[in-house]
């Protein structure tokens, strides 16, 4: 089972990980997405969430994705929400720029 991570712990791997933001409760990233690359984004992070048996939160508003990741069984962040986190930063044949946007690797 995951273990929850203490707040230093949490703080430490948001320096690793653009755009996020967060506590020892939940971390969050908001992006810019048209419909077409939201959707694509899902369908690569579902082969990895598949896989992590662990899934983020996410709400669509407009043109805005919002990523939540909190491991509710523990009541806050675990090493499965960061390495989620890092998944969502960069999914299997894209990555999801600072600048929020997600450029497929085709568009690169």
């Amino acid at each position: 089972m995951p273990t929850r991570l203490s707040a230093e712990l949490v703080t430490d791997a948001l320096t690793r990980l653009t755009g996020w933001e967060g506590g020892s409760d939940r971390i969050s990233r908001t992006v810019v997405l048209t419909d077409d690359q939201d959707r694509q984004v899902r369908e690569l992070l579902a082969v990895t969430t598949a896989a992590m048996n662990h899934d983020p939160e996410v709400e669509r508003d407009g043109d805005k994705t919002t990523y939540v990741c909190t491991t509710h069984s523990e009541s806050g962040v675990t090493e499965l929400d960061i390495a989620l986190a890092s998944r969502i930063n960069s999914p299997p044949g894209g990555r999801i720029r600072s600048a929020s946007t997600w450029r497929p690797s085709a568009m690169r």
